[in-house]
């Protein structure tokens, strides 16, 4: 429970220090680029349909619209046994937490380079994490990418992480949950990213 939420605070402080130190050296005009067009699609291909369908998460889950830090907004779980602080909800009795982290002047051309960079930071804060799938492509058309994993800290987790580049920004969405929820991991981070606008 806890410390499945220490986890997801220790990925994201991580992943903002990494992520600010890497994208830094990637982002210098492409970024600049990427925040004067403000909406205008990238050059970059989106690829595939990461999602397919309306993807609207676990049944009887509720939703309200999250501010992604001026990148755009999302739906995140509320309702019964959610609570909610800052871009963070956790439900305490499903052991399911769900976050939003908007990194800025990151350019969609950036997309596989800040893919490997949440996967290291993964590695290095999530005990025994591995990757068990990765895909580039587009959500709506989004360019996108999503990194599936596990780690156990004493409990096997499941984990669903889209990145989706907008605005000259990415948005992180990462959702953490037991190994025995991964279907529900993995529908709250779909319906998280087809939310995305």
């Amino acid at each position: 429970m806890w410390a499945n939420r220490w986890m997801v605070v220790a990925l994201t402080a991580g992943l903002s220090v990494c992520g600010c130190k890497k994208l830094a050296q990637l982002g210098g005009q492409a970024a600049e680029k990427a925040a004067e067009a403000s909406g205008e699609q990238s050059a970059v291909s989106a690829g595939p349909a990461l999602i397919q369908g309306a993807a609207p998460g676990p049944a009887g889950f509720q939703w309200q619209r999250t501010d992604a830090s001026g990148a755009g907004s999302v739906e995140m779980p509320t309702g019964e046994g959610w609570t909610k602080e800052g871009s963070e909800a956790h439900n305490e009795k499903l052991d399911i937490t769900a976050m939003v982290q908007v990194q800025p002047a990151v350019p969609p051309e950036a997309r596989s380079q800040y893919l490997s960079s949440l996967i290291d930071v993964n590695k290095r804060d999530a005990p025994k994490y591995e990757v068990t799938g990765k895909a580039e492509g587009a959500v709506a058309k989004t360019v996108a990418g999503r990194v599936d994993g596990k780690f156990d800290n004493g409990t096997a987790y499941a984990t669903r992480d889209y990145v989706l580049f907008a605005k000259g920004s990415a948005v992180a969405l990462m959702v953490r949950g037991p190994v025995a929820k991964a279907a529900d991991v993995q529908a709250v981070a779909d319906h998280m990213a087809v939310s995305f606008q």
